[in-house]
């Protein structure tokens, strides 16, 4: 793989010699710039141009920026070794680190049960739901329930006879309990968030 030269063409290299050092920084900006986007030789219309992702290294919080906001990721504070996506924003203009920092993985976990358990394709960091003696009792991942931070949980189900029900309940690290109020509430919606 080729490094890319700021420098090329020098004017002191003939043209026909400095020709491959050009080539050589076209292709590789064509693999940097590929590693989040679509690379330039990428001939799929509609992609040209366009992030395929964004990649974070982590880092510790950026000094921040008057009127600007700052999307980084960073060592999780409560789960060391794993890192979370953060937002910083500047509340003493002129003082760098003056910012407010806060993460942007709030929503730890959330999914959908009913009496037969948890609705494929609904969960995200959902081990199991199960509906036994009208209790739902949900199991959370362990990515979910790898934080010492206070968790909310809130919890919807519909009812035909009495309207919408919602409850939140007491969560511990890794398992949350609702009481079902009567057997016309077959199922339930339910959010974890971090607080």
């Amino acid at each position: 793989m080729p490094v890319y030269n700021p420098l090329v063409p020098t004017g002191t290299v003939n043209l026909n010699v400095d020709y491959q050092n050009l080539q050589g920084n076209f292709e590789q900006a064509n693999i940097v710039y590929g590693t989040d986007h679509y690379p330039f030789d990428n001939a799929t219309a509609g992609e040209q141009g366009f992030h395929d992702k964004a990649t974070f290294p982590v880092r510790s919080d950026p000094t921040t920026i008057a009127a600007q906001g700052i999307v980084y990721t960073k060592d999780s504070a409560v789960a060391p070794g794993r890192s979370d996506l953060y937002y910083a924003y500047q509340t003493d203009v002129g003082t760098p680190f003056s910012g407010t920092f806060f993460p942007l993985t709030v929503c730890k976990a959330f999914g959908k049960a009913n009496a037969a358990g948890l609705i494929a394709g609904t969960g995200f960091n959902i081990t199991s739901a199960a509906l036994v003696a009208n209790t739902w009792t949900i199991d959370l991942t362990s990515a979910a329930s790898d934080t010492t931070d206070k968790i909310m949980v809130f919890v919807t189900s519909t009812s035909a006879s009495t309207g919408q029900y919602l409850a939140v309940s007491i969560v511990t690290t890794s398992q949350f309990t609702v009481l079902r109020p009567s057997a016309s509430h077959t199922s339930i919606s339910f959010m974890v968030l971090a607080i």
